[in-house]
């Protein structure tokens, strides 16, 4: 009977299993590669910031027109600093701007983005004129269609606040109907009209800031009407 020996076992023999959960990637940068999640490179990020394709566009843009600046040179040195407050004031009503750099650049900038931006925040800017417009109509006219509940108080039917009640509504409807008209001329108007037509010249440009500013500005007429109205208790007598 014949016996066979085993083999004896050494330590060199044994083949290394790697351990999860202690093992290290060679690679850590490299995501594994599976059906399910195939590896996308990342861009590298722009070394030229500058060279951007918005400052490429601003860059190009056309100067403004001297009509469109607020300055004037050939108008007496004492209307100067009136004239310039009031196209600031209408600015700042009309765009919400006290200059017009930012509708220019609006107008002639090649991203029509920009462009439908600044008519979106003009006509919110009507739209809230309007609301308040309608508001300040319910308001007036029911108050001047019912009796005083006390006429020791405030008696607004007397001839001075019932006058001042009466053109505040009349304002008030003024400013609704200049407001939808506005908001009708921004949906229809287009950017080559608006600079070759409508702004065209200084005087214009006037025309189109104080058209653009009526809404509000009733808004704020209607308010005073109807403030000095109430502060008017005495009759006028005639």
């Amino acid at each position: 009977m014949t016996t066979t020996s085993a083999m004896p076992h050494h330590p060199s023999h044994r083949i290394p299993f790697p351990n999860p959960e202690t093992s290290v990637d060679p690679h850590p940068s490299v995501p594994p590669m599976t059906d399910s999640t195939p590896y996308e490179p990342q861009p590298a990020p722009s070394i030229y910031p500058s060279l951007s394709a918005s400052s490429l566009t601003i860059s190009h843009l056309r100067p403004m027109p001297r009509h469109w600046q607020n300055e004037y040179p050939d108008v007496t040195p004492r209307l100067r600093p009136i004239l310039y407050r009031v196209f600031q004031i209408l600015c700042l009503v009309a765009t919400g701007r006290p200059d017009l750099a930012r509708a220019w650049r609006a107008l002639t900038i090649d991203d029509e983005h920009e462009y439908v931006e600044a008519t979106k925040r003009m006509s919110t800017m009507v739209s809230a004129s309007n609301i308040s417009s309608g508001f300040l109509l319910a308001s007036i006219a029911t108050l001047i269609t019912t009796n005083p509940p006390r006429d020791d108080i405030f008696d607004y039917t007397l001839r001075g606040p019932y006058i001042c009640f009466l053109v505040s509504l009349a304002t008030s409807l003024l400013s609704i109907l200049c407001g939808s008209a506005v908001l009708v001329g921004l949906s229809r108007a287009i950017r080559e009209w608006q600079i070759r037509v409508a702004m065209a010249t200084r005087a214009r440009i006037w025309v189109t800031l104080v058209f653009l500013a009526c809404p509000l500005l009733f808004v704020l007429l209607t308010i005073g009407l109807a403030g000095i109205g109430q502060t008017c208790r005495v009759q006028v007598v005639t």
